[in-house]
């Protein structure tokens, strides 16, 4: 009963596994770019959406300043 245990002669030979890992990687890879850039581009848009309105809202309050400055300053002391 010979056994056949040279593994110098056959060695490992399943060039497929790695290169197929390789690519799995490389497109999982590749989606989560394309999931992490539209994130990114809808959370710019989400923060000009809310800078527009601090800004707006900050030149209401200046408005609203202005407008009770000219009502204190139009009432007497008396009054």
């Amino acid at each position: 009963m010979a056994t056949k245990l040279n593994l110098a002669t056959k060695p490992y030979s399943n060039r497929s596994l790695p290169w197929a890992v390789t690519a799995l990687l490389v497109v999982i890879s590749i989606v989560s770019l394309v999931f992490i850039i539209r994130a990114t581009s809808v959370a710019r848009g989400q923060s000009l959406t809310i800078q527009n309105e601090i800004n707006s809202l900050s030149q209401q309050e200046q408005g609203f300043r202005k407008q009770a400055e000219a009502v204190k300053n139009a009432l007497t002391t008396e009054q």
